[in-house]
C-alpha cells in the first residue's frame, strides 16, 4: 500500500507545481463617478468629480466648491491649477 501511495503523492505534489494557465491581463475598467480623499486632524474631505471639486475642511466648518478645471499635462505627470484651494 505504501509503495503505491508514495508515488501517487509525489505525482500530486508535482502537479501542484505546474504553472497556472496564462490569462490575458484585464483592460482598464470604467472610471469612477468620483474620487474621494480624506484626512484627520483637522478632519477634511475632498471629492473630485468630472465637473466639480468639493472640499470640506476643519470638520465641515470650511467648504469650498469650485468647477473642475481639468488637469494640465506636464512632462512628469498632471496637475490642476486653481485660484483658490484653501
Amino acid at each position: 500500500m505504501i509503495r503505491i501511495a508514495l508515488p501517487a503523492a509525489s505525482l500530486l505534489a508535482l502537479a501542484a507545481c505546474a504553472p497556472a494557465a496564462e490569462t490575458p491581463p484585464q483592460g482598464p475598467g470604467d472610471q469612477p463617478a468620483a474620487y474621494m480623499a480624506l484626512g484627520t486632524e483637522p478632519g477634511w474631505t475632498l471629492e473630485i468629480t468630472p465637473s466639480r471639486l468639493n472640499y470640506d475642511g476643519d470638520y465641515g466648518e470650511t467648504k469650498i466648491m469650485v468647477p473642475n478645471p481639468g488637469a494640465k499635462a506636464l512632462t512628469n505627470g498632471r496637475t490642476a491649477v486653481l485660484r483658490r484651494v484653501i
